[in-house]
C-alpha cells in the first residue's frame, strides 16, 4: 500500500485584475503570502501568453514544417529579435484596445435597462 504526500497548506487569495479588467482573481497557492503569490502567477500567465503567442498565435510557430534541430534553433531566434523589435510598437496597441474595451464594457453596464 503506497501512501500520497499531505496536500497543503493550500492559501486562498482573491485580488483585483490588474487595469483595464475590474474582475476578481481567485488564487489557490501554497505561497503564504498572497503579494508573492499573485506576483508569480502574473510572471507565469507572461510566461504562458507570449508561449502561445509564439507557438500558435501571431508567428504561428506550430505550423511551422521545420523539424531539424538546427533549423528550429534559428527559427526561434528570429522570433525572439522579430519579438524584441515588435514589442514596443505592439504593447502599447494592445494596452489601448484593452482600455478600450473595458470603456465600452463599463458603458454597457451602467446602461439604463
Amino acid at each position: 500500500m503506497s501512501t500520497s504526500p499531505p496536500i497543503g497548506p493550500l492559501h486562498v487569495f482573491a485580488a483585483l485584475a490588474p487595469e483595464p479588467a475590474d474582475e476578481v482573481w481567485y488564487l489557490a497557492s501554497d505561497e503564504p503570502y498572497g503579494c508573492a503569490a499573485l506576483a508569480l502567477y502574473r510572471c507565469r500567465f507572461q510566461i504562458e501568453t507570449s508561449f502561445r503567442d509564439d507557438k500558435s498565435g501571431g508567428w504561428d510557430w506550430e505550423a511551422s514544417p521545420l523539424r531539424d534541430p538546427d533549423e528550429v534553433d534559428r527559427f526561434c531566434l528570429v522570433m525572439a529579435v522579430a519579438t524584441l523589435y515588435t514589442a514596443p510598437v505592439v504593447i502599447p496597441l494592445h494596452a489601448e484596445v484593452l482600455r478600450s474595451a473595458a470603456r465600452r464594457t463599463r458603458r454597457y453596464r451602467a446602461a439604463p435597462a
